[in-house]
């Protein structure tokens, strides 16, 4: 039979670090995690700022309650879809002027406008009544947004959301829908980086 010699101090001090280290991984961790939520928290309300800024500009009306209420649904909706804050303000400021009760003669309803065949489809809208909701048909239209990205692309993604599917085929003429999005979103940003 072999005997081993601890040194115990040595052990004492092998235990210490060992704690120590796992100790300090976690509190790393627990810093960069926590890292994390305050910038999320803070690009959160960066976002939320900038679709205020949308709704202001485009329909100066608005209480500012009901601005941060609509600004919040957006970037919500747009981070829900993976899609830029912008982007979904913009089809927003196009298509309503940020005015949730506008109902087109087209039949379109709602913030977005979005036409009732979409009742049942897209999530949260179970029936045509629901599109009434802002909340619902902000969430409803980034959806479809995303869709309408993976379906007809980028360069179509405007054209489907305002005509159909069908605008995704060669010989669909955009109306000018795509052009006037992109004005509205570009327009507002230049302004933000300009300081106007």
């Amino acid at each position: 039979m072999q005997s081993i010699t601890i040194n115990t101090s040595t052990l004492k001090v092998s235990i210490v670090i060992v704690v120590l280290a796992s100790f300090c991984g976690a509190m790393t961790s627990a810093f960069v995690s926590e890292r994390g939520k305050v910038h999320s928290m803070i690009s959160n309300r960066l976002a939320v700022q900038e679709v205020e800024g949308f709704i202001a500009y485009h329909n100066p009306g608005i209480s500012p309650e009901l601005r941060r209420g609509r600004a919040e649904l957006v970037v919500e909706a747009a981070y829900a879809n993976n899609l830029p804050p912008t982007l979904v303000a913009s089809v927003f400021a196009v298509e309503s002027t940020f005015d949730c009760r506008r109902v087109s003669h087209a039949g379109a309803i709602g913030c977005m406008q979005i036409m009732p065949m979409w009742a049942g489809i897209a999530p949260g809208v179970e029936r045509v009544s629901d599109l009434y909701s802002p909340d619902i048909n902000i969430k409803a239209g980034a959806w479809i947004l995303r869709y309408m990205l993976e379906r007809c692309g980028s360069e179509k993604m405007f054209a489907c959301y305002e005509a159909g599917e069908r605008a995704a085929s060669d010989n669909f003429t955009d109306t000018g829908y795509t052009d006037k999005v992109e004005r509205v979103r570009w327009n507002r940003q230049s302004r933000l980086v300009g300081g106007v």
